[in-house]
């Protein structure tokens, strides 16, 4: 009999955000080792409470949106107790949960206990969380001290979803096993572009290089800059914008009326990967220190030329501008002379590329991450055995 793998991820699909698509890429390769996978998840979005997707069973809990999204507290109402009692039910071999952060993350972690599982933390931080206000951002770090030294009762290992990541770990008096990748399965990314669900090229008449964002839609991503940026080279060098996402710029963005500049949205995993795939350069110019991130991850696996900046969670996959371009400085000059380098050097552009291509599936193997995962997950079965 097949054996079940739990994730708890506090937000999931339609989120675009970095642990989304973790979640998703991890459940569909433990599910392509013959593992029953289950997620569990808030519902931000107020779809169905339950969800077959191809196999991997999905679990929305009731919650209260707070911080637009970012920090969904579960509603214990009936709907999420009937939910918790289900999965308490299920014998599950592993239940991993993502970050220390969310009190979603306490919950997976003590059933997991409960369960008698093994429950494994993926920290997927490197900096404290930070608002504009710093009375609360005092009050966050004091939460995120708490929060973290409850889900450590319960978590047999921790790893990071990085170096960074796993270094962040100490600041909580806790030591990290290694790191998990936030890896990508550059198989999907690669047969999906392939077989793309919709050109946007042929849907919007295009016929010059496109340069995606996709990502949260937050002034600290470092949207204006390239918007700005954009402006700045579009005369000299034909090209257009493409911007996907939700956010609380969202709203201002799709008014924007600019020639050049397409918002699109919030887009599903695959009309994503059919954007990527018809990219010459993915950019995010973000402001505050990111992890790993999947999408520069994903959009290298589709084959886009990667610009972004030291907090952009780059720096382990772009060790060198023979990969892509890292910026020191974030500015709309600084971001559109690294457009125009990659616009304008087309060999310079697919070489780093495969480069990247090359590094996502030798060394950030989602393989890896998987065969990290089920070996720890046996390491408990090992020991109940000699205990018999």
């Amino acid at each position: 009999m097949a054996e079940n793998y739990c994730i708890f991820s506090s937000n999931f699909f339609p989120n675009v955000g970095r642990v989304a698509r973790y979640t998703y890429n991890l459940a569909k390769k433990l599910q392509s080792r013959g593992k029953n996978v289950f997620i569990v998840t808030n519902n931000v979005f107020g779809l169905p409470s339950f969800e077959n997707d191809n196999g991997i069973k999905i679990y929305r809990l009731p919650c209260y949106n707070l911080l637009k999204g970012y920090f969904p507290i579960i509603c214990y109402d009936e709907e999420a107790k009937g939910i918790l009692s289900i999965l308490k039910k299920v014998k599950f071999k592993a239940v991993i949960v993502n970050n220390t952060f969310h009190i979603h993350s306490l919950i997976g972690a003590r059933l997991g206990r409960a369960n008698k599982a093994k429950v494994i933390t993926i920290e997927h931080s490197s900096a404290y969380v930070k608002r504009k206000n710093p009375i609360l951002n005092f009050i966050i770090h004091i939460y995120e001290h708490i929060i973290a030294f409850f889900i450590k009762l319960y978590t047999d290992e921790f790893y990071g979803v990085c170096k960074a990541s796993s270094r962040w770990l100490k600041r909580f008096g806790i030591k990290s096993k290694g790191e998990l990748y936030n890896s990508v399965n550059s198989e999907i990314i690669e047969s999906a572009v392939a077989s793309p669900v919709i050109s946007y090229k042929e849907k919007f008449s295009i016929d010059v290089p496109v340069i995606t964002y996709a990502g949260r839609l937050e002034e600290e991503k470092g949207l204006e800059k390239l918007i700005s940026a954009y402006k700045r080279i579009k005369e000299e060098i034909p090209s257009v914008l493409m911007i996907t996402g939700d956010g609380e710029l969202r709203e201002s963005l799709s008014e924007i009326k600019e020639d050049g500049i397409y918002f699109l949205g919030q887009l599903g995993f695959y009309e994503l990967t059919s954007l990527l795939g018809e990219s010459e350069i993915f950019c995010l110019p973000i402001d505050y220190p990111e992890r790993v991130s999947s999408g520069v991850f994903e959009a290298a696996s589709a084959g886009a030329f990667v610009i972004t900046t030291e907090n952009g969670g780059a720096e382990e996959l772009i060790d060198s501008e023979a990969k892509g371009i890292i910026l020191s400085e974030n500015t709309a000059e600084t971001i559109a002379a690294a457009l125009k380098k990659a616009l304008t050097d087309e060999k310079y552009r697919k070489s780093a590329v495969k480069k990247c291509q090359k590094a996502i599936k030798n060394r950030f193997s989602l393989e890896k991450t998987a065969d990290t995962i089920i070996e720890s997950a046996e390491e408990i079965k090992e020991q109940e055995d000699e205990m018999i």
